[in-house]
């Protein structure tokens, strides 16, 4: 998204007097569903003991892109919300804009530092500057895993969930042998297939070079990954959630209908939802004899807009500390982002999901 980065960059420059927001502050978020009401009522329930003057309005703004396209059209107009969810993708561009407030230097300002193990390190890795501070603080994180039905691998002969794409091919032939229909179900998200199983094996999907930069998923593992999952696809072995009776894949595999499923963290409340106790959630296959890398973080997180008065930094930085502690309560929705939520979540949220997790 080069435009968006032009254009931060260039709101950067108007007189910052001009960009002063005189309106109550405003926190903008995208999510609906389930994960939209949590917001809501994490709004709610930090304002229900505040004055009227002093309390934060939380708007939803529709998808991710729309809250993003929001943001930069109401920061040019200067009517901006203070405080704005962001998706994952746009992270370059809200860091390198100019147009948002670091908000470590924020908390720490208004004395709600954060600890040094306040959030995972990859998380914190992954929302920083150049100088190592904080610039968003993460907030729906996830990132792609493996959920498999234990019982439908032990019916086809496989003992365990596969951690090798060769044995995700084992298990998926198995599967079709056993005259299971749906050995797996996938919606064919870029993010999964290329982002996150390339950063799982290591593979480089960009390249600068000569002051050029250039994609280079074309080749190596990647290209590897993508052979295999067209033939896979070929034999009827992987299923396009389109193809499935409820035409949603995390639905699909909470039912029962698909054996094995690449999601999001974040489907973990659909995949819960019908009480299997059967259920596996393990990291994303890597190929065999080569080292597992990182996963990339998904996700959103909370960035502070510049331009705002005094008062709406203080009344962020209380609801930013509001949103760390209450956050816990619904860790079931997008995944943990913090050190304490999963200590918390490994021994009292969710223990069914424990059984492998990545």
């Amino acid at each position: 998204m080069p435009f968006i980065s032009k254009t931060l960059s260039m709101l950067a420059l108007l007189p910052f007097a001009a960009q002063v927001f005189a309106a109550p502050a405003e926190f903008w978020y995208s999510h609906g569903g389930a994960a939209g009401s949590a917001i809501a009522d994490l709004c709610r329930s930090f304002n229900a003991q505040r004055e009227d003057g002093d309390r934060l309005h939380c708007i939803r703004q529709g998808s991710y892109e729309q809250t993003l396209q929001k943001t930069v059209g109401a920061y040019r107009a200067g009517i901006g919300p203070a405080l704005v969810e962001i998706y994952d993708v746009a992270t370059p561009d809200m860091l390198l804009g100019g147009a948002t407030l670091p908000v470590e230097a924020i908390m720490a300002g208004h004395q709600r530092a954060y600890s040094d193990d306040t959030f995972l390190p990859a998380l914190r890795r992954y929302y920083s500057d150049d100088h190592g501070a904080l610039a968003a603080q993460p907030f729906a994180a996830s990132t792609a895993v493996l959920y498999t039905h234990r019982n439908a691998l032990a019916a086809a002969g496989i003992s365990e969930p596969p951690a090798t794409w060769e044995a995700f091919a084992t298990a998926l032939r198995a599967l079709k042998k056993n005259g299971h229909t749906c050995p797996v179900v996938s919606e064919f998200s870029p993010w999964i297939w290329l982002e996150q199983t390339s950063a799982a094996q290591g593979t480089e999907v960009a390249v600068r070079a000569a002051g050029t930069e250039r994609y280079q998923f074309d080749k190596g593992a990647h290209l590897r990954l993508m052979n295999d999952l067209a033939q896979w696809t070929a034999e009827g072995l992987v299923v396009h959630e389109d193809s499935t009776r409820s035409g949603q894949q995390a639905l699909a595999f909470a039912t029962d209908d698909c054996a094995m499923l690449i999601d999001s963290t974040g489907a973990w409340n659909i995949v819960h939802s019908t009480l299997k106790s059967d259920i596996d959630v393990t990291a994303l296959p890597i190929y065999a004899n080569t080292q597992r890398r990182t996963n990339a973080p998904g996700g959103s997180s909370l960035w502070v807009m510049r331009g705002h008065a005094a008062r709406d930094y203080r009344l962020v930085s209380e609801f930013l500390a509001f949103v760390l502690q209450r956050i816990i309560s619904w860790c079931s929705v997008p995944g943990p982002a913090t050190c304490q939520l999963l200590r918390r979540q490994r021994h009292g949220c969710n223990p069914q999901a424990e059984s492998r997790r990545p």
